[in-house]
């Protein structure tokens, strides 16, 4: 067995268990933005496919809808699907595994 004798300065000892407490409170506010950014994009997910069903359902109600306003809606929903995509793969790739 041996022995390390370390001289460390008056007061450096509190600085580094208040700088790790700063630290740890950073990373729990962190930790909670990602929970409520989740919490946000399934509802944002919700919404949108929402939207789409009953947007679907009115169409459908309708005989004739003009090619030209079909494409329109198409389009509306191929770029909200597009951006719920992105949403749903940046809200995976920065959700910690729940432990």
């Amino acid at each position: 067995m041996f022995t390390i004798n370390v001289n460390v300065p008056p007061g450096a000892l509190q600085d580094i268990l208040n700088r790790l407490e700063a630290i740890m409170a950073t990373m729990q506010e962190v930790l909670d933005l990602v929970r409520q950014s989740n919490t946000v994009g399934d509802s944002v997910v919700t919404l949108l496919n929402e939207t789409k069903a009953k947007l679907d359902a009115a169409l459908a109600a309708i005989p004739n809808v003009p090619p030209e306003v079909q494409a329109q809606i198409d389009q509306a929903f191929d770029e909200l699907t597009a951006q719920k995509a992105e949403l749903e793969s940046a809200i995976t790739a920065n959700t910690p595994a729940e432990t």
